[in-house]
């Protein structure tokens, strides 16, 4: 039986986004997003506890940028991997922007 341990609202979100890993950006697609992490679709697979700069542009304004570490990281199929991220900066200006634009969406939700 998979127990559920997410504690935050996911809203679902289809955007391109970026990776930056060992200098080597790659395109990715939100799956879904909240303010504390992401889900993703790949091409490639991530190793678990891997370091890489995510980057997003949300609606409005500059895109963010903020530190992620691979959570999880699973095949499906296709040539494609889902991956889950964790946010690692959450004091950043990008990490507040985020923040806020959850809880914007919550609410309208």
């Amino acid at each position: 039986m998979n127990r559920e341990h997410r504690h935050h609202l996911r809203i679902p979100i289809c955007r391109k986004a970026w990776i930056r890993q060992d200098g080597v950006y790659r395109r990715a697609l939100t799956i879904d997003l909240h303010d504390r992490g992401a889900q993703l679709s790949l091409d490639r697979e991530m190793t678990v506890e891997t370091l890489l700069d995510f980057q997003l542009k949300l609606a409005e304004g500059a895109p963010i940028s903020l530190q992620a570490r691979v959570v999880w990281s699973r095949y499906e199929g296709r040539g494609l991997y889902r991956l889950g991220l964790a946010f690692v900066e959450q004091n950043s200006i990008d990490a507040r922007r985020l923040s806020r634009w959850h809880h914007v969406c919550r609410l309208v939700a």
